[in-house]
């Protein structure tokens, strides 16, 4: 028999705590997300055919069922398949008589995982220490003999982050405590491992989202030795690029395009047009500044210029472009991090992307170190997965346009001002592998709009 968490990056990392006779803990402050990973793994496991015992002082049903829905988890549908059961013990009983309840619900239901939420409601009533040790080796050996799953979910006070179970902690498998706190006026929610048997793991703490329609997304960083040497090599569309030193990219390379905030250029988007037409590729564009539409408007003028119709433009820009925009101050750092992470996958599975633009991340990369440490874990998350990325940001201090340039594969500075009586403008230009920087005149700037709108009018045309 085999369980799972039914969150792929735990089942990857601590599959094997998950064992039949295992005792698992989830704690945390109310509302830190402990029974929403608890259904989690009930209804993933649910779904290969194991029966859940949910056995609740506390829950609604209608609530918890709707609650768990939203996020794409179905609890009616296994639950007419008898695959679950909710059962609401009251709070009135006392604890022999819940002891008792709760041993003729195994007995007739004969379930593979037994929930219980939460222990703290069973341990308050309980005052006498023989009485606790002897519930608390009731919890231990509840599924034991039937070499079953037992989860249980504990509550801790805010301000608070030790559990007080007794001997609970010291015979559990598993100790996951889940916390959420704030940052600013925006919740940042972490998920510490604190006991995990037989887990060679070493990470012991990573951020976690609850997501509409996705349910709990755990995010820890990733290995190195899962990140690929070198990813397919891709030729690079512009001939004064080539001319200059940049022949070809690799998937997985990261553009950083810097800027002054008062003299933000159309250029990075001209580059990212001419890998998507050239080699037929698709993207994801994140905006943090501006809303979708209006991204999409700033691209439909690049395209039209070229002399190609509206509606030409508009269902190239359908067929090959999705943008979504991110409030960067209504979140916090670590649910930026998921949100985009979710984003990625979700555009992955649904229409294969190659290239995905954050657009403008000197917005974003002013919320300090935190900040860099989640950019360097999803860049190599990125790269894992082979994609390009170009990272469009404004020039907002020294600080972040060096630590943007450090973890970048090719980075553009654009400069302008004036030289003697004449206003003009240059791009500084570095790929990983060159002896040194090189420069764009004002001119040759303007030779990658004309090639794009070449590259428009011979192969965009062609196609209608």
């Amino acid at each position: 028999m085999k369980y799972v968490f039914g969150i792929r990056e735990l089942d990857n990392m601590y599959s094997g705590v998950l064992r039949p006779g295992s005792l698992i803990v989830i704690a945390g402050h109310p509302g830190s997300g402990k029974t929403t990973f608890a259904i989690t793994i009930s209804y993933s496991n649910a779904l290969n055919g194991l029966k859940t015992l949910y056995i609740t002082l506390q829950e609604d049903k209608f609530k918890l069922y709707s609650v768990m829905k939203d996020l794409g988890i179905y609890l009616e549908e296994v639950e007419r398949k008898g695959l679950f059961k909710f059962v609401n013990i009251p709070i009135s009983l006392d604890i022999k008589n819940s002891i008792d309840w709760i041993n003729r619900l195994i007995e007739e239901y004969k379930p593979h995982i037994v929930v219980i939420d939460s222990i703290n409601a069973l341990l308050t009533g309980v005052e006498e220490k023989d009485q606790r040790a002897w519930l608390q080796n009731f919890f231990y050996g509840l599924l034991q003999r039937e070499k079953g799953l037992t989860i249980l979910i504990a509550e801790l006070p805010y301000g608070y982050d030790r559990l007080k179970l007794g001997s609970i902690e010291f015979v559990a498998d598993a100790i996951f405590v889940l916390k959420h706190s704030i940052e600013g006026s925006t919740l940042v929610r972490t998920i510490e491992v604190r006991k995990v048997r037989g887990s060679p793991s070493t990470l012991v703490e990573f951020p976690f989202a609850i997501l509409t329609g996705v349910g709990l997304k755990v995010y820890p960083p990733p290995y190195l030795e899962e990140i690929p040497i070198e990813g397919e090599e891709i030729l690079v569309p512009f001939r004064i690029l080539r001319e200059k030193g940049c022949h070809h990219i690799h998937k997985g390379f990261v553009i950083y395009y810097a800027q002054p905030p008062d003299a933000r250029s159309r250029l990075p988007y001209v580059i990212l047009l001419g890998f998507l037409i050239y080699h037929g590729m698709k993207a994801l564009v994140i905006t943090y500044n501006y809303p979708e539409s209006m991204v999409k408007t700033f691209i439909l003028g690049i395209l039209t210029r070229s002399g190609l119709s509206r509606e030409i433009c508009e269902k190239f820009i359908d067929e090959n472009i999705v943008v979504k925009a991110i409030n960067p101050y209504a979140y916090s750092i670590s649910q930026i991090y998921a949100i985009e992470l979710n984003m990625v996958e979700r555009e992955i599975n649904r229409s294969k992307i190659d290239f995905i633009v954050f657009d403008d991340v000197g917005v974003i990369s002013t919320r300090g170190f935190n900040y860099l440490i989640h950019l360097a874990n999803q860049l190599l998350i990125f790269k894992k997965y082979g994609l390009i990325v170009l990272r469009i940001g404004s020039i907002v201090d020294d600080f972040n346009y060096r630590a943007n340039s450090l973890v970048s594969d090719i980075v553009f500075k654009y400069h302008y001002g004036m030289g003697g009586e004449i206003f003009g403008a240059r791009l500084h230009f570095w790929r990983r592998g060159m002896f040194n920087p090189t420069i764009l005149s004002q001119d040759e700037m303007n030779s990658l709009v004309e090639e794009l709108n070449e590259m428009l009018r011979e192969k965009i045309s062609l196609k209608q």
